[in-house]
């Protein structure tokens, strides 16, 4: 037990700790181009936060989808776990529903009335 842990242990040392090649192109890092800071407005802002909460929301969903699925297949044929199970899925499947909701009202708003909600605008003072 006590060799299986230290060559484990040993292993993972070395996966983590010794640098690996990587084959990529060298970019200069260190050289920061501030340019675009300017194109940064409250409204971008507020637009990129809807689609990052919309976006998680949708795989958080989906998430707790695979989970309750995982928990009625584990269930074993226990009436609670299975209700619960089945009860985290329908609660998942309604949390898509209303993103997917939300994703297809923005986008016929879009397309019928030509005012595109996610580019959120600001008016200047």
């Amino acid at each position: 037990m006590f060799n299986m842990r230290f060559i484990t242990i040993i292993l993972l040392l070395l996966i983590f700790l010794i640098p690996q090649r990587v084959l990529a192109q060298d970019y200069n890092l260190l050289v920061t181009n501030y340019q675009n800071l300017n194109q940064i407005t409250p409204g971008r802002v507020v637009s990129f936060a809807v689609n990052l909460l919309l976006g998680l929301a949708g795989i958080l969903a989906f998430i707790f989808l695979l989970v309750g699925g995982v928990q009625w297949i584990t269930a074993g044929g226990e009436k609670d776990a299975v209700e619960k199970g089945r009860r985290k899925i329908v609660q998942a499947l309604i949390g898509l529903t209303i993103v997917f909701s939300v994703y297809a009202i923005v986008f016929v708003i879009n397309t019928v009335f030509a005012i595109n909600i996610m580019q959120f605008t600001i008016p200047q003072l």
